[in-house]
């Protein structure tokens, strides 16, 4: 893919069969300032960062190596709900990192995500205080995941933000132990509380004694 490419009404690209450099696709990326979808099919690709600030649907099908892997930045990129159940499996997905989101409105998403994700080692959500929750957020009534490698999920959010109590319970019931869950808020109170609450039961119980990590 050439790097001399400036197309400022471009809205949609599909690009099948070609060799993606990172230069390239910067360049291409920072010339086409309406660009929200990316659609690569069995690319060759040579990449370390994917980044627009303007990207709203990004398709890869192909191969990915996963030892190499690269990061995607685009905090307007979104996945339909319909689309969710489709989607393949993650299976070289290792660290997820999903800020700019509601831990209510959006839970059903990230459980779909881990579900989707079985080697999933690390998880940081990053909660937007100033979403609010939508009345019509999919139900997660009986959702699971089996995300054994999971050892760290760090949420970062604020004193009071809607749903990290059942986000914590979800995350715990599906096998998570809570000592592997950090919550950085703005007082320790809470992170104690649930722990207090969660060691009477017998999940919790078979824990060897630790110390909850506060942030």
């Amino acid at each position: 893919m050439p790097c001399g490419i400036n197309l400022p009404s471009l809205g949609k690209l599909t690009l099948s069969d070609v060799k993606v450099y990172q230069d390239s696709l910067d360049a291409l990326i920072a010339h086409s300032p309406h660009l929200e979808d990316i659609h690569l099919i069995q690319p060759a690709m040579f990449l370390d960062l994917i980044a627009s600030k303007v990207l709203k649907r990004l398709t890869i099908d192909g191969y990915i190596d996963p030892h190499k892997g690269f990061t995607i930045s685009a905090p307007h990129l979104v996945m339909l709900d319909n689309e969710l159940p489709t989607c393949s499996a993650f299976q070289s997905l290792t660290s997820l990192e999903i800020g700019g989101w509601h831990l209510a409105e959006d839970l059903y998403a990230v459980l779909r995500l881990l579900k989707l994700s079985p080697r999933l080692e690390k998880l940081k959500l990053v909660h937007d205080s100033g979403k609010g929750a939508g009345a019509d957020a999919q139900p997660t009534n009986g959702m699971t995941f089996g995300c054994r490698l999971l050892h760290s999920v760090t949420i970062q959010c604020t004193n009071g933000d809607e749903g990290v109590d059942k986000l914590v319970s979800v995350v715990v019931a599906n096998g998570v132990s809570l000592y592997k869950i950090h919550v950085t808020m703005t007082y320790r109170e809470y992170i104690e509380k649930r722990a207090s609450e969660l060691e009477d039961k017998a999940s919790v119980a078979e824990e060897p004694a630790k110390k909850v990590r506060l942030c």
